[in-house]
């Protein structure tokens, strides 16, 4: 119990949350706050890739039942070429969110902003240019009619009215408690983004069913894994999840798949280097 609201480890975090409810034998939000949602809206998530590849993306995106699909941009792929094809595939109400890697100018943004706007499937726009030009994000706001969200921006960006919605990203539990207390406060929507799998998942639909800004589609990579240490996973039903109501995280882990996984080499890594034309 001496892990809670703790600020250093998001690993942790969700350990130590899922022995304190089952000690407990609470959900885990229970020791997070008061539930305001049993359900979170989520997000996929995947790379910048082809057009074609995009267009394979939203098809597989939205059978899994989801209604939104974030993705960074790169300097490889044309991104008008890549909504165009997105769009042409996407359903009714399914829209991307563009994450746009916060080293962008203004001047060199802008434009494409405005063209990816004629889009109905182009639906909110994260870090689209650099942190440190403040008037350049009023002037986003101002003149881009879509949700402009800060990621790797300051938190003071909450209070200054420079973005629509702020991302909790990759933070151990306190962290994200001080963003949405924040979020609270001006009453902005925010988000929570985290890498992991299906126990990730429930920690994350724990930690935003008690936030009550927590409305914008949450984002991680439970639908990205091979294979799981779980037996139970979490579907996708009209773009949200259930958050679970065992105790601790509610989501119990298989221990014979976890050992055979723990057993498993390590992946070779090599460097690379990438050349762009």
């Amino acid at each position: 119990f001496d892990w809670i609201g703790q600020r250093d480890n998001l690993s942790i975090n969700m350990a130590l949350y899922d022995l304190m409810g089952k000690y407990l034998e609470l959900p885990a939000w229970k020791l997070i706050g008061p539930q305001v949602r049993n359900k979170i809206p989520v997000s996929f998530w995947t790379v910048s890739q082809t057009p074609s590849a995009m267009a394979t993306e939203v098809r597989q995106a939205s059978r899994m039942g989801y209604r939104w699909l974030k993705y960074h941009t790169d300097e490889v792929q044309n991104v008008i070429e890549q909504t165009r094809a997105m769009q042409a595939v996407a359903t009714q109400g399914f829209q991307v969110h563009y994450d746009l890697n916060a080293n962008a100018l203004l001047d060199d943004i802008l434009p494409l902003l405005k063209q990816l706007e004629t889009f109905p499937v182009a639906g909110r726009f994260e870090d689209p240019i650099v942190a440190t030009d403040r008037k350049g994000w009023k002037t986003l706001r101002r003149e881009i009619k879509r949700p402009i969200l800060g990621h790797h921006v300051p938190l003071d960006f909450i209070r200054s009215g420079l973005v629509d919605g702020y991302m909790a990203s990759h933070a151990a539990i306190g962290n994200a408690m001080r963003v949405a207390a924040l979020a609270e406060d001006i009453q902005m929507p925010m988000m929570v983004q985290q890498c992991g799998g299906t126990v990730n998942q429930a920690f994350l639909a724990h930690l935003a069913s008690v936030f009550p800004m927590a409305t914008i589609d949450h984002v991680n990579l439970a639908h990205l894994w091979r294979e799981e240490i779980t037996d139970q996973l979490m579907p996708v039903v009209d773009g949200h999840v259930q958050v679970p109501d065992g105790p601790g995280l509610g989501i119990p882990v298989n221990e014979k798949k976890l050992a055979d996984m723990a057993r498993q080499p390590a992946p070779a890594y090599q460097p690379f280097l990438v050349r762009i034309r």
